[in-house]
């Protein structure tokens, strides 16, 4: 859950219905809420992005009984593709949209790609998945500018033949509702803002890994992640309480030789990414060289003016978060970095590894670089356990001087 105190929002697109009909008989029908979040780069750099959500789409004319095609407006388009593989339905989720049209850039990109398969399900059955899922779209390259594509998912449910009165029939739940109760959303009552994550055996730490094209994970990052914003008000000033929850959205990048990154998407417009890169070209050491969180304001209330804000970290000393490729960094103590003179990010029970090579990727074993705080924390139990004995040490001492003392007192009293 994504927590606000001051203000709880938990971003759920309204719920949309689409079918394809075929000589007036249904043979397609999808429900569907969330988003589509495009971003355009330019060296590394937004330029622009957007967000879409299902719910004003329209199917489009195009759309056929194996394939049903979403018109999100402003030039963008999605569609769920229905392939047989064995007398089951392979889904593929497809984008496609017009970087001039959607993006408002001075470019003639058209640009489409396809997102991982959905889970396999028999024909004539319906496929459910009411937890929020992200479906990262691999998109054909651009001439100036690089794109990233993400649907933003709940309450997913889709059907191709087999549909009977117009409703879905029973069939295949997805992975994650499985495991996970479906999102929804809560008011939380007004309370302080000081920051301390913590977990509970039902929300276990977030964990976030990326793999290469060649199937080797790259890098893991698991922490509990929070942020502390002031904002104004007409006529007072704000603060906020945001914790990123478990299941958040995220891009990964870790194809490229020195630079990986992480990018967590919140609300339909909000992302908090994390840049890891290695100290020198080839080197074994690395570090996280930017955080970058972009949020608009306009999420803290009607009361707020509505503005688009970035706060970004940079380290130029290479220093932040170093760490090498022989072990894995952590630092389980409450930390903090100060992204602006209105964003503070905290981190806690945090542990990384960036640039892996081989292999798969554990948390627990190599060299560990630790936190200055952590160190010093894990100082306090052999200090306390040294005065402990010296303190046993001085007592036995001194019961053995006064035992002695009495002993030969009594000796002189005998003779």
């Amino acid at each position: 859950m994504l927590k606000i105190f001051i203000l709880t929002l938990l971003f759920v697109a309204g719920q949309a219905t689409f079918n394809v009909t075929n000589n007036g008989t249904i043979c397609v029908l999808l429900d569907v809420s969330g988003t589509l979040n495009l971003e355009a780069f330019e060296n590394n750099t937004l330029k622009a992005n957007r967000s879409l959500e299902f719910a004003t789409a329209k199917v489009l004319d195009t759309s056929n009984c194996t394939e049903i095609r979403l018109d999100l407006g402003s030039g963008a388009q999605v569609w769920f593709q229905f392939s047989d593989s064995d007398s089951q339905w392979q889904v593929t989720p497809i984008v496609a949209f017009d970087a001039n049209i959607t993006l408002g850039l001075n470019e003639s990109d058209s640009v489409s790609g396809k997102a991982a398969p959905l889970t396999p399900f028999h024909k004539n059955e319906s496929f459910t998945c009411n937890t929020l899922i992200g479906h990262n779209f691999t998109l054909s390259s651009a001439k100036n500018y690089s794109y990233t594509a993400v649907a933003a998912t709940t309450n997913f449910k889709v059907q191709a033949t087999g549909i009977v009165n117009d409703t879905f029939s029973s069939g295949t739940e997805c992975d994650q509702d499985k495991t996970t109760p479906a999102p929804t959303t809560t008011s939380t009552p007004a309370t302080t803002s000081t920051p301390a994550a913590s977990t509970t055996t039902e929300s276990p730490v977030p964990t976030y890994s990326c793999e290469d094209n060649n199937g080797t994970t790259r890098f893991m990052l698991q922490a509990n992640i929070s942020l502390v914003i002031t904002y104004q008000k007409v006529d007072t000033t704000a603060t906020a309480y945001i914790e990123v929850p478990r299941h958040a959205l995220a891009v990964l990048s870790c194809n490229e030789t020195n630079e990986e990154s992480l990018k967590i998407l919140l609300f339909e417009d909000w992302s908090l990414e994390y840049v890891f890169q290695r100290t020198s070209n080839g080197s074994k050491e690395y570090y996280v060289s930017n955080i970058t969180l972009h949020y608009n304001t306009a999420k803290f209330g009607n009361d707020t003016k509505e503005e688009n804000v970035t706060a970004s970290y940079y380290d130029g000393s290479k220093e932040y978060l170093k760490a090498s490729t022989d072990g894995y960094y952590v630092c389980n103590s409450n930390s903090s970095v100060i992204l602006s003179a209105n964003v503070t990010l905290y981190t806690s029970e945090l542990k990384y590894k960036a640039f892996n090579e081989k292999g798969e990727i554990s948390l627990n074993t190599g060299s560990v670089f630790e936190c200055s705080a952590d160190e010093e924390t894990s100082s306090v139990v052999p200090i306390a356990v040294g005065a402990a004995l010296a303190g046993l040490v001085v007592i036995v001492l001194i019961a053995y001087l006064i035992g002695r003392r009495r002993s030969r007192k009594s000796g002189y009293e005998s003779v």
